[in-house]
């Protein structure tokens, strides 16, 4: 949208999301000549709230031209009735900031622009460990364009859930990003003789590439095939010039889920949701 090459801000995605959450996209947009602005946003009970990452895209650094964009966005939200909005910001774009920060996650993103000895010197000891045996016992790493595997994936990861107590999404949620994403969406998948032992989903977004959503078979847990995978991930995104390989954050602060993907990188990185209350009574 207005030149914003996120995966995030496009139609695309904007049409994924209203199929599988049954919920209307907005874009709100502000332009002055040349210079842009764009939020592509879910209004539901009087709050608007951004994508997976968001916040309002510029192709401007300019203060003058924000504090038009806040003014007109401000306008667009008495019109429509909104009380809050609040956004999860996207790190990889340049975005005018709207509300105060209320929340601060940690954050794992790899930077693919170092050199592979600095990436291999990042990973923890424990990890770099685990890599090695998977080495050991020639786990093979492999991209996949079979849709079969998206079976096989939601398989590993409704059982991965199901023990953790959590609800696990549709599967049509899953067959849906393939649907609408499919230029910028890829399975990849860790066998041991052929046998599947672990299947993620990647999305590809400009510089950056995403780890979506993962699922590994018990098998896969003992022979580190997550570990495996995210190795192959770093040098192999490294080679096709991507710049971050984004694995994300944990389900809940520094719990276990983080830890893990911490050890993939020796930098603390977080992601900031911001708020702002429109309507007060």
């Amino acid at each position: 949208m207005d030149n914003c090459t996120s995966i995030f801000y496009s139609k695309a995605y904007a049409r994924f999301i209203e199929e599988s959450e049954n919920v209307k996209v907005k874009f709100f947009k502000f332009s002055e000549g040349n210079n842009h602005a764009c939020f592509p946003c879910i209004l539901k009970n009087g709050i608007l709230s951004s994508l997976r990452y968001g916040g309002m895209y510029t192709n401007c650094n300019n203060v003058s031209f924000a504090e038009s964009a806040n003014r007109s966005f401000k306008i667009y939200c008495e019109k429509n009735n909104i009380k809050t909005v609040k956004i999860r910001e996207n790190p990889f774009i340049q975005t005018i900031k709207i509300g105060k920060a209320i929340k601060k996650e940690p954050f794992v993103c790899i930077d693919l622009t170092k050199n592979e000895l600095e990436l291999n010197k990042a990973i923890s000891k424990k990890h770099a460990k685990n890599i090695q045996n998977a080495v050991n016992q020639e786990l093979t790493f492999s991209e996949i364009k079979d849709l079969k595997y998206l079976k096989v994936f939601y398989r590993f990861y409704k059982d991965m859930l199901i023990k953790k107590s959590a609800v696990p999404k549709r599967f049509t949620y899953f067959s849906n990003l393939f649907l609408y994403l499919k230029k910028n969406i890829q399975l990849v998948c860790v066998k041991d003789n052929g046998v599947i032992l672990a299947v993620s989903i990647i999305l590809r977004s400009d510089t950056a590439v995403f780890m979506l959503y993962g699922g590994m078979s018990e098998t896969g847990y003992k022979k580190h095939a997550k570990h495996f995978m995210i190795h192959n991930l770093i040098l192999e995104y490294k080679k096709r010039g991507y710049k971050q390989l984004v694995l994300g954050t944990g389900i809940k602060g520094k719990d276990s889920v983080y830890r893990f993907k911490r050890g993939f990188t020796d930098k603390d990185s977080y992601i900031y949701t911001y708020q702002d209350r429109l309507l007060r009574k």
